[in-house]
């Protein structure tokens, strides 16, 4: 389950925007929408034109970085904010697996190349890799049943 999200240089975004779904408050009308203490079930409204559609391009990035699914020839086209094209797209992503909390960050360059990635699962570094540089620890043996 997603438990953060934070984005940093992404199209409309500048600066650092965090989406922190872990620390619900005022949802005693609704408690079926928290589960293990993480919201399940949100919206995101605002009004035309204040990034909520750049914003839902950024979450789900991940989908396009970590699959062969066919992205559109323009879905590069303004990727990184326009007053820092020298700087890369940083996604982070935090999520909550049974007992393991997962951590992943990358980035990429403004053509959407990746730069940087890293992979902490309960507080231990597995993957990291800079460019053509990798490390990682292959000790850690997840237990499928331990994530349900």
């Amino acid at each position: 389950m997603l438990k953060k999200f934070a984005v940093t240089n992404f199209r409309g975004f500048a600066d650092r925007i965090e989406w922190d779904l872990s620390n619900p408050s005022n949802y005693e009308f609704s408690q079926y929408a928290i589960k293990d203490g993480i919201i399940k079930n949100a919206i995101i409204y605002g009004p035309n034109g204040s990034g909520k559609s750049n914003f839902s391009f950024a979450v789900f990035d991940i989908v396009n970085h970590l699959t062969q699914k066919n992205k559109q020839d323009d879905y590069y086209v303004n990727f990184a904010h326009a007053a820092h094209l020298d700087s890369p797209v940083k996604f982070e992503y935090s999520f909550k697996l049974g007992e393991y909390d997962i951590i992943y960050v990358y980035t990429k360059d403004v053509g959407g190349i990746l730069l940087t990635e890293e992979l902490t699962v309960n507080g231990k570094q597995i993957i990291r890799r800079k460019e053509k540089d990798i490390t990682y620890d292959a000790s850690l043996v997840i237990n499928k049943k331990a994530m349900n």
